[in-house]
């Protein structure tokens, strides 16, 4: 039976737990934007992969950890959560993921952003440009992660940020949108960060290499 009240998962729970609680809850009719672990809305949780590594299990049950992941934010996004809910600062889901393109080539998060991006997710309504965390932009002052464009970068992973990018693009992204500091964009990041390969790919989609 559909609810307007609030459920209120706690984290430590457990992730089975709150994973088969989550579906329980949406399933029965519960909106998905009323139900929480902790302070983070459910489709957040189901967004962050980190909380597949809650407890310390080994590779193989991460890695089913993520594939229930995915399938409860289908779930979720299908059951009408807001894909542009936030929790705080930059926390939209697309926002969170965006921001975990910089931990490796696998994990899902291709798929991850492009399951957001369907359901409507706006690269323009989260704090800072969407643009901007997917090519590393971290919260504090100043912070850029350049993992996957330096030269030890794991093979594939800076292919994998342009492939994001594209994907952002094709949302509706501005190529040429500062950070809510107005400290950086795409094209300023890529010459903070040294990278020749990622100024060509900005440039050759119509970043504004002259800009200062």
């Amino acid at each position: 039976m559909a609810s307007s009240s609030t459920v209120v998962l706690e984290h430590d729970s457990g992730f089975e737990h709150i994973l088969s609680s989550i579906d329980r809850l949406v399933r029965s009719g519960a909106h998905p934007d009323r139900i929480s672990v902790s302070q983070y809305p459910a489709s957040h949780w189901a967004c962050s992969p980190r909380w597949a590594h809650y407890d310390g299990p080994d590779e193989a049950a991460v890695a089913q950890r993520v594939d229930a992941q995915m399938a409860l934010l289908g779930l979720l996004l299908e059951h009408g959560a807001d894909p542009n809910k936030r929790k705080n600062r930059n926390d939209t889901p697309l926002a969170l993921c965006c921001g975990q393109l910089w931990g490796g080539a696998g994990g899902r998060s291709l798929e991850r952003l492009g399951l957001v991006l369907a359901a409507g997710s706006d690269p323009r309504k989260t704090k800072d440009p969407a643009l901007c965390i997917a090519l590393g932009l971290g919260d504090m002052r100043g912070e850029i992660c350049s993992i996957p464009f330096r030269d030890d970068a794991q093979a594939g992973h800076a292919e994998m940020v342009f492939q994001a990018v594209d994907m952002l693009l094709a949302a509706g992204a501005d190529i040429e949108a500062m950070d809510h500091r107005a400290m950086y964009n795409p094209i300023l990041m890529a010459a903070y960060m040294g990278s020749v390969p990622l100024l060509r790919f900005l440039k050759d989609r119509g970043a504004n290499v002259q800009f200062t």
